[in-house]
């Protein structure tokens, strides 16, 4: 299931509303007015507590806001798309998305009021009949991770394929009155140079080829730590776990942990010396 696209030369899949959603709670019109009406893209998060964890189990999250939303404010949820935590393959194509439609591209969205000008000067329709939105599942503690900035960067691209235009990309601050989308500012910032070319990070070419260097770095140390230091061996598992999937899943803790994992190459040199 799912719906695939080809942008930016790559194939990606994400996932239909009919994969999560409830019959009984489906989300509801009013259908999205003529595409050529809608010429922004906007970027949210949750907006939950600073701690708050994103569950893996996406589907279920959406059925639970879908609910909450229903029986709080009598409307479904309101985001165009939802883009989860969960890591994606990038060594196959079609790169399935844990990126997920909500109102989708039918259905009219209720995250874009628009408070200010111009945006709030939007009659028939409002703004919200003018923009489309991605959230990002996260929060200031757990911001976005490298998979799920990369996914917006190729969900504008499909926005601008849909639309027919280069979108333009803004933070739901922008037009309404809240701090949305909070952590994911910065990825707002990424997107500065948008739309991204062939060769950019955010065709993941240039991504696995650095994460590969990494782990024939980290088996290099291992080797040269097998004379049994017990320090060394303590050190092991932290290699272990940084050269595994955590540089693909989160780019601002890969930039730490690289310090970190810089330091340990180092200090297993020194107990474990070059012959």
């Amino acid at each position: 299931m799912g719906t695939e696209y080809t942008v930016l030369g790559r194939r990606i899949r994400i996932h239909d509303r009919e994969e999560w959603q409830i019959p009984s709670q489906a989300i509801t019109p009013p259908p999205f007015p003529s595409p050529e009406l809608v010429h922004w893209g906007i970027c949210h998060y949750p907006g939950a507590a600073r701690d708050w964890v994103p569950p893996l189990d996406t589907a279920s999250h959406l059925r639970w806001a879908n609910a909450l939303y229903l029986a709080d404010r009598g409307y479904s949820y309101g985001y165009g798309f939802v883009i989860g935590v969960n890591p994606v393959d990038w060594t196959v194509e079609p790169w399935v998305f844990d990126t997920w439609e909500v109102r989708g591209f039918d259905i009219r969205i209720a995250s874009n009021d628009g408070d200010f000008p111009p945006w709030s000067d939007f009659e028939d329709p409002n703004f919200n009949g003018r923009s489309c939105s991605v959230q990002i599942m996260c929060s200031y503690d757990h911001p976005a991770t490298l998979d799920q900035r990369l996914q917006f960067r190729y969900m504008m691209a499909v926005f601008d394929q849909v639309y027919g235009e280069t979108v333009t990309v803004q933070p739901h601050q922008a037009s309404d009155q809240t701090d949305c989308p909070g952590p994911c500012m910065d990825v707002m910032a990424e997107l500065s140079t948008r739309p991204p070319e062939e060769g950019d990070l955010a065709n993941s070419d240039d991504l696995m080829a650095e994460l590969q260097a990494t782990k024939l770095i980290a088996q290099a140390a291992l080797d040269e730590a097998k004379a049994g230091h017990v320090e060394a061996a303590a050190a092991h598992a932290r290699i272990d776990r940084f050269a595994d999937n955590e540089f693909v899943r989160d780019m601002e803790t890969s930039k730490r942990e690289w310090e970190r994992f810089s330091k340990l190459v180092a200090k297993l040199e020194e107990l474990v010396p070059k012959s």
